[in-house]
């Protein structure tokens, strides 16, 4: 209540005060004066749209009067300007979900959630594009739509609330296909470093990285574990993690792939020891690497031929990430390499078969 002459600080008691809104009274729970200004607080708010009137009777003592003494006269049913905002309805569909995908002729029960943070709502319309299929005017907010033909169809939900706002949910996507719909493909994933079987020393930093797809979908999520103990989780490519400081020990890792429908791949688990004793040999009687350092382009000579029809030759960063691995045949004496892509850095060479036969370790500049 605002007048048009300052007010003494003479406050009434609240029950000089009666407040209607939308015609029912609201109790008043204080009254407050600033200069022009009177302001009375309700027991509980009012929303936009309601309707509120103010009456005052003049009370016998402390009533409303100027700094001079002037009394303010009685005021009966005052209708009051209400300058709330409303707050827009909201809704989202619960069921289906997006991209589900149904038998022709099915019966489709769609649901949705909906709120009003300041008023009730009045109805929820369901719609497949500009089609209205149906409303509930009260909870549970559902739907159920027969003998839906083959097709693709976008899903809304439109709310209204008591004041005739309205608001369109999310649109989700869903498809009708003659037949049985087609059942959902795994995801696919693979740790492709470190590989199984290396070594590491003690303390050391391993990269852990992984390739995952889904077929039919998005993947989620990629999660690494030790074990059963999760090392890390992963929203987006690339899936690489860096696990650092690993103490000794001998070590299985897995990779869980999740899809948008929540079906779930483990990869083949990745053994690998950490701590153990390999000796880096820069003399060894089998194997000659040259020029080392160098630029990335090396040779390296077998000074006795290899026992095994055919070995492996494995090239790995300090952090056991693997950047070229290749056969090479007991024929072979002498065998060339570039690397010259890579990173500068230490590298370390394996040769191998059942279990490793020599290890080189060789710096790029």
């Amino acid at each position: 209540m605002t007048y048009n002459l300052a007010l003494a600080n003479v406050v009434p008691v609240a029950s000089a005060f009666s407040v209607r809104v939308n015609s029912i009274v609201r109790t008043v729970t204080t009254v407050a004066i600033s200069v022009t200004k009177v302001q009375l607080t309700l027991a509980s708010v009012v929303v936009s749209g309601d309707v509120v009137t103010v009456t005052y009777a003049l009370p016998a003592t402390n009533p409303l009067q100027t700094t001079l003494g002037g009394l303010a006269a009685s005021i009966s049913n005052q209708a009051v300007i209400n300058n709330r905002i409303n707050v827009a309805p909201t809704a989202v569909i619960t069921s289906p979900v997006t991209n589900s995908s149904f038998t022709a002729l099915s019966s489709i029960t769609i649901a949705a959630n909906a709120l009003d943070a300041d008023g009730s709502i009045s109805t929820v319309e369901f719609y497949s594009g500009s089609t209205r299929l149906g409303s509930k005017s009260a909870a549970p907010y559902t739907f159920t739509w027969s003998n839906v033909v083959a097709g693709t169809y976008s899903l809304t939900a439109i709310v209204t609330d008591n004041l005739n706002t309205k608001t369109t949910s999310p649109a989700i996507s869903i498809s009708v296909i003659n037949g049985k719909p087609t059942a959902n493909r795994h995801p696919f994933v693979r740790i492709s470093n470190p590989r199984k079987g290396i070594v590491y020393d003690n303390l050391s930093t391993i990269t852990i990285d992984a390739i995952a797809s889904d077929p039919d979908g998005i993947v989620n999520k990629v999660e690494f574990y030790n074990g059963t103990v999760r090392l890390v989780e992963l929203t987006s490519a690339p899936y690489t993690y860096t696990w650092k400081d690993v103490v000794a020990g001998s070590y299985s890792i897995t990779a869980i792939a999740t899809d948008n429908l929540n079906d779930t791949t483990v990869s083949t688990p990745i053994e690998f020891v950490v701590g153990a004793k390999v000796k880096y040999d820069a003399n060894s009687d089998i194997v000659k690497l040259y020029p080392n350092p160098n630029d990335g382009h090396f040779s390296i000579e077998l000074l006795i031929p290899l026992l095994n029809e055919k070995s492996e030759i494995v090239i790995t960063d300090m952090a056991g990430k693997q950047v070229y691995n290749g056969p090479i045949s007991k024929e072979e004496t002498l065998k060339q390499f570039d690397l010259s892509g890579s990173k500068s850095g230490v590298y370390v060479m394996l040769i191998k078969d059942k279990e490793i036969l020599v290890t080189k370790k060789f710096i790029k500049n």
